[in-house]
């Protein structure tokens, strides 16, 4: 026999036997010893209580005499209140009315006084033996039914997470997916976050910051998207030409935290060096989503993005076709404008039908000349700005020609020159211009978007175009100069005189630098 409670501890045929009569005892014990069974004998109830408590024999033989001493009643044991102690309650003749109270404990049944116990005793283990494989089957059904629980709840667990690593999964395809539709759309991989996140509905708020170009500061870059926070601009104390350093990395997660509150995600977004060049903070309200999501593939893909746009952008080396001289292209207007002649076989390809394009960078050049401290990477802008314009609209032809610092000339073939105008429109609007100052906090709220204006195809037309715009710009850079000349010098701008003008501008640059 096994023990009915798995907590405590029961021996085989161990028997316990409550009662005074010990020529009755005797006669009950030789039957056991027959079967090699030697009983516990106990008189009062005191002590058959705490010898059971912890440890239950197979069978109790209690005399209904017995069933309550002093304070304590049979009733109130632990065991017998739980239905676990196997008791068999002993009567005489004269004992028999206090059966009444033994018939409302649970009981294997009840052993009256006679000459010979055999039988009974016989009996009587028969039912508990009846009993206790009974109990030992259902423990054996139970332990199959939690063994079995417990493989339906890792499998229900397992398909659970399958399912949730599934959704998750398809989370991370779907958004590498609108990644992926940004490459023609996007200049960088800033652009493309801010195109993205704006639909995300996961993303409540996002921030960026990147080195700046002479990678002493960390910049986050100015966007009109309701969930972009722009960070200050974090100066390094030195320079960081392997990336952002640690300690950087540090300062920017601290004040990222302090501006956007809890619940966020850094992404490290690496290119070619050895440590990360961009940040990008990430904020959900979704804290499921925020531990669960793979960020870590997500930083991987958004790396493997930006080497996409840093080749992409990569200056292209001097291509004829694509860049030519201001010469070449009034050479080139002439030729559409009188027609061919056998001299321009040397000169560029010509396309068969075009439109002409001026992109004015006057807003840009008021905004670099209108402080005498602030750098602008001159070089750096003009070469990624060509590549970019190149590389986003490598499907249509066109050919660029540098008029000056202040204007680009623009043929584009006329197949798809209106689309072209558009486009070429929304790509000045958005191009990052303030990358390649070098205080950029002093330009990137300022207004420097370039305007862009189809021009006829005649060099008479683009010149005076150029003269007319020219003009307006001597006026704008007279009152600049006025301002910063204003208790050193006055500048007066006469409109009927422009090489006077002119010299008077000459001469306070000068003066400022």
């Amino acid at each position: 026999m096994e023990q009915l409670d798995p907590n405590k501890s029961i021996e085989k045929l161990d028997v316990a036997i409550l009662m005074d009569d010990m020529v009755e005892i005797r006669k009950i014990s030789e039957i056991f010893r027959k079967i090699g069974v030697v009983p516990s004998f106990y008189k009062d109830l005191k002590a058959f209580w705490y010898e059971t408590v912890n440890k239950i024999p197979a069978i109790c033989i209690i005399d209904v005499l017995k069933m309550s001493e002093g304070e304590l009643a049979l009733k109130n044991h632990p065991s017998v209140k739980k239905e676990e102690l196997p008791i068999v309650f002993y009567y005489t003749e004269e004992t028999q009315p206090l059966l009444v109270s033994a018939y409302e404990i649970f009981n294997f049944g009840l052993l009256k006084k006679v000459d010979n116990y055999a039988g009974p005793v016989k009996n009587i283990l028969r039912r508990v033996n009846k009993f206790v494989d009974a109990e030992e089957k259902s423990r054996e059904l139970s332990k199959s039914r939690i063994d079995l629980d417990k493989q339906l709840n890792k499998v229900v667990e397992a398909t659970s997470r399958y399912r949730e690593n599934e959704f998750y999964q398809n989370k991370l395809n779907d958004l590498m997916k609108e990644f992926d539709g940004q490459r023609v759309k996007a200049v960088d991989v800033f652009n493309a976050c801010d195109n993205v996140f704006l639909k995300w509905t996961e993303v409540t708020r996002f921030s960026f910051l990147e080195l700046s170009h002479n990678c002493q500061k960390l910049i986050s870059p100015d966007s009109l998207n309701a969930k972009y926070k722009k960070i200050p601009t974090l100066w390094l104390g030195q320079t960081s030409n392997r990336g952002v350093e640690p300690f950087a990395q540090n300062m920017a997660n601290q004040v990222a935290i302090d501006l956007l509150g809890g619940n966020i995600i850094s992404i490290m977004i690496r290119g070619t060096n050895e440590l990360p060049e961009k940040i990008l903070f990430v904020q959900s309200s979704d804290e499921d989503f925020l531990d669960k999501f793979d960020w870590e593939n997500l930083e991987r893909y958004l790396s493997g993005l930006n080497n996409f746009y840093d080749a992409k952008n990569r200056p292209l080396a001097n291509n004829r076709e694509l860049i030519v001289g201001p010469w070449e292209l009034m050479s080139l207007l002439d030729r559409y404008f009188f027609g061919a002649v056998a001299n321009d076989l040397g000169s560029p390809q010509v396309m068969d039908d075009v439109y002409l394009f001026d992109v004015d960078f006057s807003n840009l050049i008021y905004v670099i000349r209108s402080s005498a401290k602030l750098r602008f990477y001159w070089s750096n802008f003009f070469g990624e700005f060509i590549n970019k314009l190149k590389t986003q609209y490598s499907s249509i032809e066109f050919t660029a020609t540098s008029m000056g610092v202040g204007h680009l000339a623009i043929l584009a073939n006329k197949e798809m020159g209106g689309d072209f105008f558009v486009a070429l429109k929304a790509f000045v609007g958005r191009y990052p211009y303030w990358r390649h100052f070098e205080d950029v906090d002093l330009v990137i709220a300022k207004n420097i978007k370039p305007m862009v204006k189809m021009i006829p195809l005649s060099p008479e037309a683009y010149m005076r175009y150029l003269e007319d715009n020219q003009e307006e710009g001597f006026s704008k850079m007279a009152k600049v100069t006025s301002m910063k000349s204003a208790s050193n010098a006055t500048v007066t701008v006469s409109s009927s005189d422009r090489r006077s003008e002119k010299n008077q501008l000459l001469h306070v640059r000068n003066d400022a630098n």
